[in-house]
């Protein structure tokens, strides 16, 4: 088992994410820290941090969500070679039982190829963000089942889903080797939707399963009008990315008549919603603008080779140890 923690400019979290995954009671894994090129050495301060059994691999550029994890999932399968690997956001607090839950539910079924657990958020530890996930594919809406809802036992059924949040997704190595590896070209976001689809195409389940609790330190609002986040440039790259990724998903697994209708309800419903949203109730010209530029290079995005070695180098964090680099 191989755990896969991906750092970008976050080192409070992963830390904090670190101690919590270390008081699991699952009795055999590996961590991998994947620093995706933070600013201020952060990854040399993983070093000094972390115990000798982490290993902590430092990118030479931040390759995004996706491509920062395929480094980490890449180094793992080729030096310990493990049944499962688990993406596990660095913004996530663990129950100690969640990952010894996740995986007997993969064993159980050998057409299970993904497990998801309940993920809560962080700051009410008893409202959920998902309960698993699904997709209108008409539409080309995803949504997270049970959202902002305190968990009252209503989703304590363990049932097979669209697709799982990629802050905490337990892969089989089965379904890697069958599949490949994340979907570079998403950057970040709809990447875990694309890859349980993969996964689904090639006859294998995503199974949500509620024993499994993480906590998610995502912003919430509990009220429409709640603010989460300032203006800025960084607060505008997910309009960019959802909307670009949003056109993406659609054409690689909508059939005909699922990209017809949403594209017919993208340019009428979504369009003046998403309009209003950046411009009346944020008032944000650079969110609005970000959304735009990701309609276009949705349109007319066109499937690019991404190249499959990537630059990173080995921070050994026993004392002494040399750099090694790939």
């Amino acid at each position: 088992m191989c755990i896969i923690i991906l750092n970008w400019n976050g080192l409070k979290n992963t830390l904090e994410c670190i101690e919590s995954v270390k008081k699991i009671t699952y009795p055999s894994y590996k961590i991998i820290v994947v620093d995706n090129a933070s600013a201020n050495n952060e990854a040399y301060s993983l070093r000094k941090n972390c115990s000798g059994d982490i290993d902590i691999l430092l990118t030479a550029k931040n390759y995004g969500y996706t491509g920062g994890n395929n480094v980490g999932i890449s180094y793992a399968l080729e030096k310990y070679d493990p049944g499962y690997i688990l993406i596990l956001n660095n913004d996530i607090i663990v129950d100690p039982d969640f990952l010894t839950i996740m995986v007997n539910v993969a064993q159980s079924d050998e057409k299970t190829g993904i497990v998801g657990g309940k993920v809560y958020y962080h700051r009410y530890p008893n409202l959920i963000q998902a309960a698993g996930a699904g997709i209108n594919m008409y539409f080309g809406k995803s949504y997270h089942i049970g959202d902002r809802q305190f968990d009252k036992g209503q989703y304590d059924t363990q049932q097979s889903v669209d697709y799982v949040m990629g802050c905490c997704m337990l892969i089989k190595r089965e379904v890697i080797n069958k599949i490949g590896l994340l979907d570079e070209q998403f950057f970040c976001y709809w990447d875990e939707t694309d890859y349980c689809f993969r996964c689904r195409k090639a006859g294998y389940n995503v199974i949500y399963t509620p024993l499994a609790r993480v906590w998610h330190k995502n912003p919430v609002k509990l009220k429409i009008w709640e603010r989460t986040q300032n203006k800025s440039v960084r607060s505008a790259i997910p309009y960019y990315y959802t909307t670009r990724n949003n056109f993406l998903f659609m054409r690689k697994h909508a059939r005909g008549i699922e990209f017809l209708t949403f594209i017919l309800y993208f340019f009428s419903y979504n369009l003046i919603f998403v309009t209003g949203v950046c411009l009346v109730f944020h008032r944000d010209i650079t969110r609005f603008k970000s959304f735009l530029r990701g309609i276009l290079d949705g349109i007319k995005f066109m499937p690019k080779k991404v190249c499959d070695e990537k630059e990173y180098i080995l921070l050994l964090t026993k004392e002494n140890e040399a750099i090694v680099s790939n």
